[in-house]
């Protein structure tokens, strides 16, 4: 029991701590670790390589700090990419300098070599992730190209304006095509997040007008259905019949009631319309199951806004939901409920009962909830 329960915290751990192994952040740090350990190890090699390890101990432990210097900047080439370029740069060149009073071993600039991709691969990101227009980070590469070619000439070379222009020009080249392929990139990019915010912003719209017409049928319909009991309340009053004139005038207030409800709320309300479209919204927040059945029939608003309101009352997370189209009517089952769960408002159940529904509540709080396909008109 003690090692399945371990076996189930390991793979609880791992499924939360391995989201986080991925992504831009975790590739931008593996780029870092690169950045730094392919030179480290290039002067390492016994034969082949730079040999810039040949110094004292504090000399190898500054060039090893100039190394790591360099291939930081990475970290941020998505937030700041313009910024992480010259920080590179400025690395480079301070690097020169220690080089040229002796601070680090002598040709250790030889490693450049090793680790200019990852000044390629900033450039990249200057034109592909420039905040603003891309074609303004034109100086990143020519910066980048100057200071490689200052990093070259800087080798016991004759000439070194000469070597500095020649070498300059042969890194602009390498340079150049990296920041097409960035703009190329961030056009691409652009285009998709574009295209995306304007699918996002049809589709907001969309929804927005759906609800205000769902809300202007809503509106309509309770219009209809209030007018509908005053007529049927002003006949039974001609006829003397006093009860039927008390049920029709209860009916009339509590449909109305809703009516002036809708009309107050607010345009920008997030909450759906009470209407059946809406019970499928609060189903969706809530992750519960709603199973619809039967030919689906227009019903009266009155109606729909009691089995809105009715699942709006009751529904919890995970709570199945049932919509049964009858020919008389609409069957709305929620349930089963959990234990020690809110039981429905006495306000609601007076509108239950005065659209002619009826409601019964089973022993493991399945609440049943049949509504008429006409009003009492």
């Amino acid at each position: 029991m003690r090692a399945r329960a371990a076996g189930r915290r390991t793979r609880t751990i791992a499924h939360k701590v391995w989201p986080r192994l991925r992504g831009p952040a975790s590739a931008d740090a593996a780029l870092v670790v690169l950045a730094f350990a392919l030179p480290l190890g290039a002067c390492l090699i016994p034969a082949g390589g730079p040999d810039a390890f040949r110094g004292s101990a504090v000399a190898d432990a500054l060039l090893a700090g100039v190394l790591a210097a360099h291939a930081a900047p990475l970290a941020w080439r998505r937030s700041a990419p313009c910024a992480a370029a010259m920080a590179a740069c400025a690395v480079v060149l301070g690097w020169l300098l220690c080089e040229h009073y002796g601070w680090t071993p002598s040709r250790g600039t030889d490693v450049l070599l090793w680790c200019w991709w990852a000044d390629l691969l900033l450039v990249h990101a200057a034109a592909s992730r420039a905040r603003r227009r891309a074609a303004g980070s034109w100086p990143v590469p020519l910066v980048v190209a100057a200071v490689a070619g200052a990093a070259l000439a800087a080798d016991g070379v004759a000439h070194r304006f000469i070597a500095w222009a020649v070498f300059t020009a042969a890194a602009l080249v390498p340079a150049l095509v990296c920041w097409a392929f960035g703009l190329r990139a961030g056009r691409r990019r652009r285009a998709g997040s574009d295209a995306w915010t304007a699918l996002h912003r049809a589709v907001d719209d969309h929804a927005a007008a759906a609800a205000h017409e769902e809300r202007t049928r809503l509106l309509r319909g309770l219009r209809g259905t209030a007018c509908a009991h005053v007529r049927a309340a002003v006949s039974a009053a001609e006829r003397e019949d006093l009860q039927d004139v008390l049920t029709r005038s209860r009916a009339a207030m509590l449909v109305m009631q809703d009516l002036v409800t809708e009309l107050r709320a607010a345009p920008a309300d997030d909450d759906p319309p009470p209407t059946l479209a809406g019970v499928r919204t609060l189903a969706t927040r809530h992750r519960a199951a709603l199973r619809v059945t039967g030919p689906v029939r227009p019903l009266p608003a009155s109606a729909e806004v009691i089995a809105y309101r009715t699942v709006e009352a009751l529904i919890e997370d995970e709570t199945p939901i049932a919509l049964h189209h009858v020919p008389d009517g609409l069957d709305l089952t929620i349930g089963p409920r959990r234990p020690g769960s809110p039981g429905l408002p006495r306000p609601l159940r007076d509108r239950i009962d005065a659209g002619g529904g009826t409601l019964s509540i089973a022993a493991d709080g399945t609440v049943r909830v049949w509504l008429p396909q006409t009003d009492l008109v």
